[in-house]
């Protein structure tokens, strides 16, 4: 106790120990050096943290004019979205500059994404807001693929992960809904993917034009839906489990037929692709939908759909050919313009198992007249139908 008084004192006036008007002990004296440290260390944090502060104050309260000329960004125009050819590097800074007016910035060592911090989002007026446009499914038909394509727009604002809140959080409020958006500005639209929701429950169209908005843009991408079962039953024995409407055996065949050799149209691996049923509900609240042929976008270049998306959502031209190459190892394509670099995942392109022709003819048969249905109802051709 002696000693921490005594180190105290010598902290305080160091040199009167030191002139030897009172010894001091060589632990008071490393005391005295570890108190002076540790308050040494805590003023400079405190001092930088002050200066932050003081910074992002000042830049949040600088006029446009003078923001731009500190910053170099003009936070009122809308940038040049158009990118310039050039090398991953070069394609990077383009990006980067382009979204310095974004609630997320691109950090240049990790190429990563983060949230900005409060003051910057305040000032960029970033909001989480109820999504403008939602992609509905169908599931297996590409809707990953869709989604992370089109999030690499500047202008969209979206959530690449599954929320399934009509389908499996529907008793929560919509603020729980909203929270789960990503922040944006007024210059972005947001958009929401959850493939479930083309299929159950059967009120999400009604919930959504009601408790959402009228406005809001629905996106659809159909494909083969014979394709699209063998698709959907790799995945779901991956996953090991029968639940919901999903009935999962040891094969392909035993899952999709009855025990008689019928299609069995109550497994959901049968029903989803019963395009024209579920489409019913959607027309009614939503005519104008977008709706992509999985088939062909999956198949070439998607620049051009992606395009017509823009156009579908009022957006400004950004998407071209050269902004996607094919990986060469698993034959998927990729963006040259998204930090990371999407392509499809790791658990995209499982290897099908060899389906029986005398099953496969019969799926075929027993979608033929759905198919021509879907392509009467929205006057448009699919490569599968």
């Amino acid at each position: 106790m002696g000693q921490l008084k005594l180190s105290a004192l010598c902290l305080i006036t160091p040199q009167w120990c030191l002139r030897g008007r009172r010894k001091c002990s060589l632990q008071a004296l490393l005391l005295c050096g570890a108190v002076i440290a540790v308050l040494m260390t805590y003023s400079a944090i405190l001092h930088k943290n002050t200066m932050r502060k003081v910074r992002s104050n000042e830049l949040f309260n600088l006029s446009d004019s003078s923001w731009k000329t500190a910053t170099g960004t003009d936070l009122n125009n809308p940038p040049n979205i158009f990118l310039k050819r050039g090398n991953m590097d070069d394609i990077f800074e383009q990006i980067y500059d382009i979204y310095t007016r974004t609630c997320y910035f691109l950090n240049r060592k990790t190429r990563m994404w983060y949230l900005r911090g409060v003051a910057a989002r305040e000032r960029r007026g970033c909001q989480q807001t109820f999504p403008n446009v939602i992609v509905i499914g169908a599931k297996k038909c590409g809707t990953t693929a869709l989604t992370l394509w089109l999030s690499t727009h500047p202008n969209i604002a979206a959530v690449t992960a599954e929320k399934h809140y009509f389908d499996e959080h529907g008793h929560r409020n919509l603020n729980w809904y909203r929270h789960l958006m990503p922040y944006s500005t007024e210059a972005q639209i947001t958009m929401e993917t959850t493939p479930k929701y083309f299929v159950y429950p059967n009120d999400t169209p009604k919930r959504i034009f009601n408790e959402i908005s009228p406005e809001t843009k629905i996106i659809l991408i159909l494909c083969d839906p014979v394709k699209r079962a063998i698709s959907d039953y790799v995945h779901e024995a991956e996953l090991n489990k029968s639940t919901g409407f999903y009935r999962i055996e040891k094969t392909f065949s035993s899952s999709v037929c009855d025990k008689t050799g019928v299609i069995d149209s109550s497994n959901e691996l049968i029903d989803t692709g019963i395009y024209i049923k579920h489409l019913h509900r959607w027309i009614e609240y939503f005519p104008q939908m977008f709706v992509v042929d999985g088939t062909k976008f999956k198949q070439g270049n998607p620049a051009p759909t992606l395009i017509e998306a823009e156009k579908y959502l009022g957006l400004p031209r950004f998407f071209e050919n050269w902004h996607f190459y094919v990986d060469k190892h698993k034959g998927n394509y990729c963006a040259k313009t998204s930090f990371p670099m999407h392509c499809l995942g790791s658990n995209k392109g499982r290897k099908h198992p060899e389906i029986e022709d005398n099953v496969l003819e019969q799926l075929q048969e027993f979608y033929r007249p759905y198919n021509q249905q879907v392509s009467e109802l929205l006057n448009q051709t699919f490569v599968w139908a």
